[in-house]
């Protein structure tokens, strides 16, 4: 268990200290960027 939070610790840090190497999070869960308001009217008044 210990060993599990050492991983958990370097991890951590490197994600601190290079969060450019990272991907960002989306806010959709199949990945797909979140539609905003207006697309949704436009597509709703075709």
């Amino acid at each position: 268990m210990d060993g599990l939070r050492i991983l958990a610790r370097i991890i951590a840090r490197h994600y601190l200290a290079h969060p450019e190497l990272y991907p960002q999070p989306v806010d959709t869960v199949d990945g797909s960027p979140k539609r905003g308001s207006r697309e949704k009217r436009q597509e709703a008044s075709e």
